[in-house]
């Protein structure tokens, strides 16, 4: 017997994707275009904290996208938070932020 899709699971899905894969490439080229390093340091930070508050915040599309990044089944349905590793919920925002942070920095005090 076949389970039926649900379009709000299709959606915490998709946004998973679209975290893991698409925001990131987005907060850099986006901004990087116009104001070279800063705008790239700035969508780092903001991406890092993104990811922070969707983990904070307990976002369904967070946590399948970490699953995702751990080659786990994304569950929408049954979201199991204790399964991310506070290493990685905490130190991947950390990293971008410091490297958007630093990008920052870089560009104004490096010339």
């Amino acid at each position: 017997m076949m389970r039926r899709r649900s379009f709000s699971n299709d959606v915490t899905i998709f946004l998973a994707y679209m975290h893991r894969y698409v925001f990131i490439f987005l907060a850099i080229l986006l901004p990087g275009m116009k104001d070279g390093l800063t705008g790239i340091g700035a969508g780092l930070l903001l991406y890092a904290v993104y990811s922070l508050a969707g983990y904070l915040l307990r976002w369904k599309h967070i946590c399948c996208s970490y699953q995702n990044a751990c080659h786990q089944k994304m569950t929408p349905n049954h979201v199991d938070w204790s399964r991310i590793k506070k290493r990685d919920a905490y130190g991947i925002p950390a990293i971008f932020g410091l490297l958007g942070i630093a990008l920052m920095l870089i560009n104004k005090y490096g010339q």
